[in-house]
């Protein structure tokens, strides 16, 4: 008795699952690393929290700076040059932050 056939399209979709999973690797990383500095704020150390959320941030506008937008994913929201912005000045501004303002580390 022969083996029933495999689904092309079955096979088709867990390819193109991983293929799109890949091509977020980036974004997904940044979340989670803005994520982690989320917990970080939640957990009282605001400092520290800031400034991984800060760097995330940064980290976000280099890649979308250096990748072309066929590698970029879900990080390319605008044209290039208003992502870039947003992501460096925010970044910039939550590290400023973290390291200008007073109170406890």
């Amino acid at each position: 008795m022969p083996a029933p056939p495999v689904s092309r399209t079955a096979g088709h979709r867990m390819a193109s699952w991983r293929g799109g999973l890949r091509r977020q690797a980036l974004y997904i990383i940044v979340w989670l690393t803005l994520l982690t500095g989320l917990i970080l704020v939640g957990l009282g150390q605001w400092r520290k929290g800031l400034l991984v959320m800060g760097t995330s941030m940064v980290l976000a506008g280099v890649v979308r700076a250096l990748l072309p937008g066929r590698l970029t994913g879900w990080l390319a929201v605008r044209n290039r040059t208003s992502d870039l912005v947003f992501c460096l000045l925010f970044g910039a501004a939550l590290i400023t932050t973290a390291i200008v303002a007073r109170g406890e580390m």
